[in-house]
Protein backbone atom coordinates (compact mmCIF):
# COMPACT_ATOMS: atom_id res chain seq x y z
CA UNK A 1 0.00 0.00 0.00
CA UNK A 2 1.41 3.17 -0.78
CA UNK A 3 1.76 6.26 1.54
CA UNK A 4 -1.05 8.38 -0.43
CA UNK A 5 -3.76 6.60 -2.45
CA UNK A 6 -4.82 7.24 -5.81
CA UNK A 7 -8.21 8.16 -6.85
CA UNK A 8 -10.47 7.05 -9.63
CA UNK A 9 -13.89 6.78 -11.35
CA UNK A 10 -15.15 3.41 -11.58
CA UNK A 11 -18.32 3.32 -14.31
CA UNK A 12 -21.29 0.53 -13.41
CA UNK A 13 -23.93 -0.17 -15.41
CA UNK A 14 -25.46 -2.93 -18.44
CA UNK A 15 -24.92 -5.72 -18.92
CA UNK A 16 -22.89 -5.74 -16.21
CA UNK A 17 -25.45 -4.56 -12.90
CA UNK A 18 -26.89 -7.78 -12.38
CA UNK A 19 -23.34 -9.97 -12.08
CA UNK A 20 -21.35 -7.46 -10.05
CA UNK A 21 -23.76 -4.87 -8.77
CA UNK A 22 -22.30 -1.44 -7.25
CA UNK A 23 -22.81 -2.62 -4.03
CA UNK A 24 -20.86 -6.39 -4.77
CA UNK A 25 -17.33 -5.24 -3.63
CA UNK A 26 -16.08 -6.94 -6.56
CA UNK A 27 -15.32 -4.88 -9.88
CA UNK A 28 -14.10 -6.41 -13.40
CA UNK A 29 -12.19 -5.23 -16.02
CA UNK A 30 -10.53 -5.65 -19.33
CA UNK A 31 -7.25 -7.66 -18.92
CA UNK A 32 -4.50 -5.64 -18.39
CA UNK A 33 -5.77 -2.50 -17.37
CA UNK A 34 -5.71 -2.41 -13.36
CA UNK A 35 -2.02 -3.21 -13.32
CA UNK A 36 -1.93 -0.60 -16.18
CA UNK A 37 -3.19 2.20 -14.49
CA UNK A 38 -1.80 0.58 -11.11
CA UNK A 39 -4.64 0.02 -8.70
CA UNK A 40 -3.86 -0.56 -5.32
CA UNK A 41 -4.68 -1.72 -2.20
CA UNK A 42 -5.89 1.57 -0.38
CA UNK A 43 -7.10 3.39 -3.28
CA UNK A 44 -9.91 5.13 -3.45
CA UNK A 45 -12.93 4.98 -6.37
CA UNK A 46 -15.85 7.20 -7.05
CA UNK A 47 -18.61 3.93 -8.30
CA UNK A 48 -20.21 5.89 -10.33
CA UNK A 49 -23.62 3.98 -12.02
CA UNK A 50 -24.40 5.11 -15.96
CA UNK A 51 -27.62 6.20 -17.42
CA UNK A 52 -29.78 3.00 -17.19
CA UNK A 53 -28.01 1.41 -14.18
CA UNK A 54 -31.15 0.18 -11.98
CA UNK A 55 -31.63 1.96 -9.03
CA UNK A 56 -29.05 4.53 -9.97
CA UNK A 57 -28.70 6.38 -12.92
CA UNK A 58 -25.86 8.63 -13.62
CA UNK A 59 -25.40 8.65 -9.87
CA UNK A 60 -22.71 7.97 -7.83
CA UNK A 61 -24.04 5.74 -4.83
CA UNK A 62 -20.90 5.84 -2.93
CA UNK A 63 -17.27 5.41 -2.69
CA UNK A 64 -14.95 2.23 -2.90
CA UNK A 65 -11.61 1.46 -0.98
CA UNK A 66 -9.66 -1.07 -2.97
CA UNK A 67 -8.61 -3.93 -0.83
CA UNK A 68 -6.79 -6.48 -3.46
CA UNK A 69 -6.40 -6.48 -6.56
CA UNK A 70 -6.55 -10.00 -9.37
CA UNK A 71 -4.36 -9.69 -12.26
CA UNK A 72 -6.11 -12.84 -14.80
CA UNK A 73 -5.90 -13.55 -18.34
CA UNK A 74 -9.46 -13.10 -19.27
CA UNK A 75 -9.97 -10.33 -16.37
CA UNK A 76 -8.73 -8.27 -13.63
CA UNK A 77 -10.79 -7.79 -10.83
CA UNK A 78 -10.81 -5.23 -8.17
CA UNK A 79 -12.10 -6.15 -4.88
CA UNK A 80 -13.26 -3.26 -2.35
CA UNK A 81 -14.60 -2.39 0.56
CA UNK A 82 -18.36 -0.43 -0.31
CA UNK A 83 -18.93 3.19 1.53
CA UNK A 84 -22.64 4.23 0.59
CA UNK A 85 -23.18 7.91 0.52
CA UNK A 86 -26.29 9.19 2.70
CA UNK A 87 -27.46 10.65 -0.70
CA UNK A 88 -26.51 9.55 -4.15
CA UNK A 89 -24.27 12.28 -5.36
CA UNK A 90 -25.82 12.88 -9.01
CA UNK A 91 -24.10 13.23 -12.19
CA UNK A 92 -24.24 17.46 -12.21
CA UNK A 93 -22.83 17.48 -8.80
CA UNK A 94 -19.49 15.65 -9.93
CA UNK A 95 -19.13 17.48 -13.13
CA UNK A 96 -19.43 20.75 -11.09
CA UNK A 97 -17.03 19.86 -8.32
CA UNK A 98 -14.03 18.75 -11.13
CA UNK A 99 -11.12 21.25 -12.34
CA UNK A 100 -11.15 21.46 -16.41
CA UNK A 101 -8.95 18.56 -17.06
CA UNK A 102 -11.20 16.06 -15.25
CA UNK A 103 -14.28 17.02 -16.48
CA UNK A 104 -13.19 16.11 -19.89
CA UNK A 105 -12.47 12.55 -19.21
CA UNK A 106 -15.40 12.92 -17.37
CA UNK A 107 -17.66 13.71 -20.26
CA UNK A 108 -16.06 11.64 -23.27
CA UNK A 109 -17.99 9.08 -25.25
CA UNK A 110 -16.33 5.54 -23.62
CA UNK A 111 -17.66 6.28 -20.37
CA UNK A 112 -19.77 3.74 -20.21
CA UNK A 113 -19.91 0.06 -18.13
CA UNK A 114 -16.69 -0.74 -16.75
CA UNK A 115 -14.85 1.67 -17.46
CA UNK A 116 -11.61 3.21 -14.82
CA UNK A 117 -10.72 6.67 -15.34
CA UNK A 118 -7.66 7.94 -12.98
CA UNK A 119 -7.96 11.19 -11.43
CA UNK A 120 -4.84 12.93 -11.60
CA UNK A 121 -5.87 16.07 -9.53
CA UNK A 122 -6.49 14.63 -6.59
CA UNK A 123 -7.98 17.78 -4.74
CA UNK A 124 -10.56 17.56 -7.40
CA UNK A 125 -12.06 14.21 -6.85
CA UNK A 126 -11.91 15.22 -2.66
CA UNK A 127 -13.81 18.19 -3.55
CA UNK A 128 -16.56 15.94 -5.06
CA UNK A 129 -16.49 13.93 -1.68
CA UNK A 130 -15.98 16.71 0.69
CA UNK A 131 -18.92 16.84 3.49
CA UNK A 132 -20.53 13.64 2.08
CA UNK A 133 -21.81 11.39 4.53
CA UNK A 134 -21.26 7.99 4.32
CA UNK A 135 -24.37 5.98 5.53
Amino acid sequence: MRAQPKYFVTTFGEPYAHKHPVNGACYPHRPGWVRRLGVEEGDVMLLYCAAKYPGHDREAPGIGIVLRTEIGQAEDIIYYRYLPFEQPLKREAIVACLDEAEKRKFTVPHYIANWVIEVKNPASLRKVLCKRAIN
